[in-house]
């Protein structure tokens, strides 16, 4: 269907009125053909939303592995920082997604960044999940 979209010419970078793009959607839902398919009709990898999130941040919120591996295949910055100076290995930290910051990590994220709130990742785990990733509790 997104094959047939794109050849019917719908633009693969087109932004929703709360600035949503179609790649961010896909990530969020973890829908990896969809993302192959946009990538492939050359969507803006690093597009960021209006908070400055990119669809790589999503993808490390939700711990979705398998996009965000997707993701780093087709070039996306790793390190890209929203609005707030959070990375991706920010939020999968912060998510206690443990294996999506494993992969950003050998994937060359940096982990010395610090969000404008002063926050490592690794701060920022354990703020917000109490310590409980840091001990191997998170998910």
């Amino acid at each position: 269907m997104v094959e047939l979209l794109l050849q019917s010419g719908a633009s693969v970078n087109a932004v929703k009125a709360k600035g949503s793009t179609a790649l961010v959607l896909a990530v969020a839902g973890g829908y990896t053909e969809i993302a192959n398919a946009l990538l492939s009709g050359g969507t803006d990898i690093n597009k960021k939303l209006l908070d400055g999130v990119t669809a790589l941040s999503c993808a490390c919120a939700s711990g979705k592995l398998e996009v965000i591996q997707t993701l780093i295949d087709a070039g996306a910055n790793i390190d890209v920082v929203d609005q707030e100076g959070s990375s991706p290995l920010f939020f999968a930290a912060e998510n206690g997604h443990v294996a999506a910051v494993q992969l950003l990590i050998e994937s060359g994220a940096s982990v010395v960044l610090v969000n404008e709130a002063g926050y490592s990742a690794v701060a920022g785990a354990m703020t917000f999940r109490g310590g409980q990733f840091i001990a191997g509790g998170g998910g």
